[in-house]
Parts: structure tokens; C-alpha cells; sequence
């Protein structure tokens, strides 16, 4: 005798079991896509496309090639200084980014100190998204570290935006 709960399971599983090589698909970037950008990248182009490129690369590859990832955001990062102060909306977002790819590596420290610098200029920008962003992000690095205080305290502030 079976039971009808357990008949509703097999349907369910084998449906997710379907629709799990496109929901990995859909998550991780094409290799035609971060090729067309590494193409665009090659030729001379404007500054603000450059830095918009940069961008798109880096996080593009920050969560599955976070080390491939680094030297796009390093230099997103870099330029959108030079071209302060018109690009701080840019500036924060590469520091999201690359944060985030060091946050991957396990670099905490170093995603700390980014983290600190986007969140400045997200509450200079009032920007809450990217805020949140930010609080979300150094309440994960403090929780992989075990810091538990630490890290339901910024996660208490994102939740507070």
C-alpha cells in the first residue's frame, strides 16, 4: 500500500530534476557572452563604456571564476576614480563587485575595507539597494568568519532599509 503523499514526490522531484540545467544556465554567464565583452574590451573605446565594460565582466565572472574576475574589477575600480566625480554611482557599484569577488576568495579583510568605502558613498548617494547591498554582504563575511554579533547586526541593518 503506498502512500498518495509519497506518489505527489516522484512528479515533483523529476520536474526539479528537469529544470535544474536551466536554472544552472540561467545562472551562470555564457561563454559567447564573456567573450563578446573581452572583444569589446580589445578596442579603443570611450572611458565610461570602458569602466561600463569592467563592470559587466566582473560581474559577469566574480561568482563562478571569482580570481578571473579580479583583475576587471581592480581596474573598474581604478578608473571610475580617475573620472570622479561623475561616476560615483559607478565607483560604488565596481566596489559591490569587486568586494563581492573578494568576499569568494575568501579575502574578507580585503571585501571589508571595499564594503566600508561603497557603503560610504551609498549613504552619501542615498542610495538603499546598494546599502543594503553592502550590510548584507559584511554580515555574510562576519558570519563565515563566526562572528555572530557582528553579523546579525548588519544584517539587522540591511533589513531595517
Amino acid at each position: 500500500m503506498t502512500r498518495p503523499g509519497f506518489l505527489l514526490i516522484w512528479p515533483i522531484a523529476f520536474l526539479l530534476l528537469l529544470a535544474s540545467p536551466r536554472l544552472v544556465a540561467a545562472r551562470s554567464p555564457s561563454p559567447t557572452s564573456i567573450e563578446a565583452l573581452r572583444q569589446k574590451l580589445a578596442v579603443r573605446i570611450s572611458d565610461t563604456t570602458h569602466l561600463r565594460l569592467l563592470n559587466a565582466m566582473c560581474y559577469a565572472l566574480h561568482e563562478e571564476q571569482p580570481a578571473q574576475a579580479l583583475p576587471y574589477g581592480e581596474a573598474a575600480v581604478s578608473l571610475a576614480r580617475k573620472l570622479l566625480p561623475g561616476q560615483q554611482k559607478t565607483l560604488m557599484h565596481s566596489l559591490l563587485c569587486l568586494a563581492s569577488c573578494y568576499a569568494n576568495l575568501s579575502n574578507g579583510p580585503e571585501a571589508l575595507t571595499l564594503l566600508s568605502e561603497a557603503q560610504t558613498l551609498a549613504l552619501q548617494l542615498n542610495d538603499p539597494n546598494a546599502l543594503a547591498r553592502a550590510y548584507t554582504a559584511q554580515g555574510s563575511i562576519y558570519y563565515e568568519r563566526g562572528d555572530s554579533a557582528a553579523a546579525w547586526l548588519h544584517y539587522h541593518r540591511a533589513l531595517e532599509l
